[in-house]
């Protein structure tokens, strides 16, 4: 059932057709996960034995499945299994904080004008802080998904 994960003893961990799990079954350095915890380097843990769904999130990906989750995601659709963790590879909105833009406004008659000066400033603006998340995302899959850096030759 575990291949090269270490010695099983004990009675069975698991009973064929039933949810029952038997914890005391696993030994060998197994970390039994169920209220959660944290990794940053291979482990090996038994995951679903609390008797209630999980998720394992990569650290990567924790913030756009928190947006999906928030947003009303659950299940499989909180971490898209397609690899990417773009909106486009999630088959949704992207859940990015908004970029933000402030100008000062000129209420005339109720209508709100800003001059074509603060317009253009804040497009730059908002230009400048998508490249710079842009980056920061392209250098996370980079350091964190070989299959990319394999992908791009590196």
């Amino acid at each position: 059932m575990f291949s090269g994960a270490g010695p099983v003893s004990g009675a069975a961990a698991f009973t064929p057709g039933t949810a029952s799990f038997n914890p005391s079954a696993f030994t060998g350095g197994f970390s039994l996960m169920a209220e959660g915890g944290f990794v940053t380097s291979p482990t090996r843990a038994v995951v679903g034995e609390g008797g209630e769904p999980e998720y394992v999130i990569p650290a990567s990906k924790m913030r756009s499945a928190m947006g999906r989750y928030a947003a009303g995601a659950r299940g499989s659709s909180v971490i898209p299994s397609s690899g990417g963790d773009s909106a486009a590879a999630g088959g949704g909105v992207s859940t990015l904080a908004p970029i933000d833009v402030r100008y000062t406004v000129e209420r005339i008659n109720n209508v709100d004008y800003v001059t074509a000066d603060q317009f253009q400033a804040g497009l730059q603006q908002a230009a400048a802080q998508g490249a710079r998340r842009g980056e920061q995302r392209t250098l996370a899959t980079l350091r964190q998904n070989t299959a990319q850096r394999k992908r791009v030759g590196i």
